[in-house]
């Protein structure tokens, strides 16, 4: 009969290793599964802080894009602000498909 006994108790001991064992990996997991929810957390908390200084750099660049502040800016710096009369605009024509064709006509002769 003691044979029996410590028979049980080996196979009761193992068994409780094997749960500790298994508690711990649990627990090892939980603690993973808990950090990777903050990495993401965070990571929305930042694109949302960063989507929303793009709209405010947007916001800024439109308002400095206006006439009235290049204006200003330039009566600031002493320049004289730009007129119809004083701009020049330019423009350049595209290329023909018809030049394009006879250059790689002359090329390959």
């Amino acid at each position: 009969m003691s044979q029996v006994k410590w028979g049980s108790t080996k196979g009761l001991i193992g068994l409780t290793v094997l749960l500790m064992g298994m508690a711990a990996y649990l627990i090892a997991m939980q603690v993973e599964v808990r950090a990777i929810f903050i990495a993401h957390d965070n990571a929305i908390a930042t694109g949302k802080r960063l989507k929303e200084e793009q709209a405010d750099l947007l916001m800024k660049i439109r308002r400095a894009s206006l006439p009235g502040e290049i204006s200003q800016g330039a009566q600031a710096l002493g320049l004289s602000v730009a007129k119809d009369d004083d701009t020049v605009s330019l423009v350049v024509a595209e290329p023909q498909p018809e030049a394009d064709s006879k250059k790689e006509s002359d090329h390959a002769q």
